[in-house]
């Protein structure tokens, strides 16, 4: 009986050697749940560097400025309705060209709206007028093409309060010769003769 029990507790790992393995295997498992935190604290600070690069890119003025004129030139290459069209002309001035690099870019659309005509017509030579006093645009032909938008159908159209009032802005500027200015008056004396009474309001204070 002793020898067997002896036998069953030689076998069995000594005391000693039993708590330096569970000691050993304690140890491991801290250096691998410390790599595991370093590993996660490398990849969060990693993801957070990425954050601040993306952040970086949208708090830069100039790149804001360059995709905001892509974005709008894509636009205007695009066929659109109408009322739209309209609005974009509305809004040229104000809204899009002080925020392009270089409004310089819109001069082409601007040129081939005025064909138009209309109050389209005259939003599109106020795009050109406003590209020609504040960003240098030469466009010799702007007050050619302002007397042929002046025909009997201006005087007839609901928004013609618009498009005397830009004919107004137009014919006071300095750049005007008075040679000009008297071509233009002339030609709104003949037009008010056979226009509507609604229409010569219109007209006669800025003759």
């Amino acid at each position: 009986g002793d020898e067997g029990d002896c036998g069953a507790w030689c076998k069995a790992a000594a005391v000693g050697e039993s708590a330096a393995k569970d000691s050993a295997a304690a140890r491991k498992g801290k250096a691998g749940s410390k790599k595991a935190v370093a590993a996660a604290t490398a990849a969060a600070d990693a993801a957070r560097r990425e954050a601040d690069k993306a952040a970086a890119k949208w708090q830069d003025g100039r790149r804001h400025r360059k995709l905001f004129s892509e974005a709008w030139l894509a636009f205007l290459r695009t066929p659109f309705p109408s009322d739209i069209y309209r609005k974009v002309l509305t809004k040229m001035h104000s809204g899009v060209m002080p925020h392009m690099p270089n409004p310089l870019l819109l001069s082409d659309f601007c040129t081939a709206s005025i064909d138009r005509g209309g109050l389209d017509g005259m939003l599109a030579l106020n795009g050109i007028f406003i590209l020609m006093t504040q960003h240098s645009l030469e466009y010799p032909q702007f007050y050619n093409r302002l007397y042929q938008l002046l025909d009997p159908s201006a005087f007839h159209v609901n928004n013609r309060k618009g498009f005397f009032e830009l004919l107004d802005i137009f014919l006071r500027s300095p750049a005007l010769p008075a040679y000009l200015a008297a071509a233009f008056i002339k030609r709104l004396s003949r037009l008010s003769l056979n226009a509507p009474p609604a229409g010569c309001i219109a007209v006669t204070p800025r003759l």
